[in-house]
């Protein structure tokens, strides 16, 4: 709760992150970030005003023997009345791309589009204050695919690529304002070339196929809606995997406190008797700042 004494009236400056979407599993969907807002509003006392910080999805599974667990939306932060939508789920092999939750009007941005085939599933459509997420791509004589990058609050998810072993990267997220870049206080994640105070960046999708390494794999906030910025991931989004011989490939989760996207997991050839298995990269929690003058 932020508590106003009663001689107290100002205009406070406010930025508020909903919780990240989850990544997908079997070379999934990098989740989309949760919608992001900045503003003012007039606070006068005496008066209790109630904060939410919306937690991140929990990244899907599957695991022996068959357990399946889907990508899970972030959830809605809020200061008093002003709320904000959590971001959409990265899908897994067998679903479309996730769209932003309710209840909150103003959503977040959509999960990218999982394992597809040559023609792709779509990617999760944003809300009004995020991105869509990208499209799906099966890789050209394989039944192994790649997959998108989760929306970002600055651009749309990108999509896999179908001409190489490649997932997409995250779309990338959003500086917040110079107030609350001053100073000590460190909030946010790095944005590229070495800037502070970023989020919301989508995660990155999955790279299935079995010749993809490491450098094939979508990095989290880090397409700008036409091209890829080197040097990520940024912006709080999670990085998607690679298939490994690894009984659990790692994956990456959208960090604390930015509402980044978590990044797609993919497949393990070890298989579930070994005791392989899938899974994606929680949402990264949101975050609520407000500032005014003392």
């Amino acid at each position: 709760t932020f508590v106003a004494p009663g001689p107290f009236s100002e205009t406070l400056e406010y930025v508020i992150v909903g919780g990240g979407g989850a990544g997908g599993y079997h070379n999934g969907g990098g989740g989309g970030a949760g919608a992001y807002k900045t503003g003012t509003t007039p606070i006068s006392g005496p008066s209790t005003t109630t904060v939410t910080i919306g937690p991140g999805g929990w990244g899907a599974y599957q695991g022996p023997p068959s357990s399946i667990n889907p990508a899970g939306y972030g959830s809605q932060s809020s200061f008093g009345p002003i709320q904000v939508g959590g971001g959409g789920a990265g899908s897994s092999e067998s679903t479309a791309g996730g769209d932003y939750p309710g209840p909150a009007p103003e959503g977040g941005s959509g999960g990218g589009a999982g394992r597809g085939y040559p023609g792709g599933k779509l990617g999760g459509s944003g809300g009004n204050l995020g991105n869509d997420g990208g499209k799906s791509a099966g890789y050209p004589g394989t039944d192994s695919s790649m997959a998108a990058g989760g929306g970002g609050s600055g651009a749309v998810g990108q999509d896999a690529s179908l001409t190489t072993p490649k997932g997409g990267f995250g779309g990338q997220g959003t500086q917040i304002p110079s107030t609350f870049r001053a100073g000590n206080a460190v909030f946010g994640a790095p944005g590229p070339g070495g800037a502070t105070g970023y989020v919301c960046g989508g995660g990155g999708g999955a790279a299935g196929h079995p010749t993809a390494g490491s450098s094939d794999i979508g990095y989290g906030g880090s397409y700008d809606g036409s091209s890829e910025i080197p040097g990520g991931p940024y912006a709080g989004g999670g990085t998607g995997n690679y298939r490994t011989s690894s009984p659990n490939p790692t994956v990456t989760p959208g960090s604390a406190n930015t509402g980044g996207g978590g990044g797609g997991g993919t497949d393990t050839p070890v298989g579930y008797g070994a005791g392989g298995c899938k899974t994606g990269g929680n949402g990264g929690s949101g975050l609520v700042l407000i500032a005014y003058p003392t």
